[in-house]
């Protein structure tokens, strides 16, 4: 017949002392080994936690303010945003003249990017791509890619 069940491995000896009542306990020698762990654990965790919160102030502070480029972007987006207002105007203007009704006229709002036309968006990346300081950020990050950087890798892009 097969064994039932496999023996029972006692722990070493050094590892265990008996008590009278038929109790195992740990070593002094394993407890402090175990303590000694579990500190060296709580200490790198501590750095670990130390370092994350560093990266989130950096990240933080990276992402709270446009970037150069970021900015000159919007400056070009809000050009536009006002041309296209001036020739909405103008439009609203010829159809007054024309003798519409004041009261068919839609009332003037605020002008947004899903107003602007794909010629108002060439528009934004022809003054985009009219600044120097952008060609010259563009090239460099064309060049650095070819020498194995990778394009993403500046935090100025946005």
């Amino acid at each position: 017949l097969p064994p039932a069940l496999p023996a029972v491995q006692e722990p070493p000896a050094e590892a265990t002392l008996m008590l009278e009542d038929g109790q195992c306990v740990l070593s002094k020698e394993l407890e402090e080994r175990y303590q000694g762990c579990v500190k060296r654990l709580k200490m790198q965790l501590e750095t670990e936690q130390r370092l994350a919160a560093k990266m989130r102030a950096v990240s933080d502070r990276q992402f709270a303010e446009p970037s150069d480029l970021e900015a000159f972007f919007l400056q070009c987006v809000e050009q536009v945003r006002s041309e296209v207002g001036d020739r909405k105007k103008a439009q609203r203007d010829r159809e007054a003249s024309k003798g519409k009704a004041a009261h068919l006229q839609a009332p003037e709002k605020a002008v947004t990017t899903d107003d602007f036309t794909v010629g108002d968006r060439r528009k934004v990346v022809e003054l985009l791509l009219s600044s120097k300081e952008v060609l010259h950020f563009l090239e460099d990050r064309i060049a650095s890619s070819a020498q194995g950087g990778a394009l993403m890798d500046d935090p100025g892009l946005p």
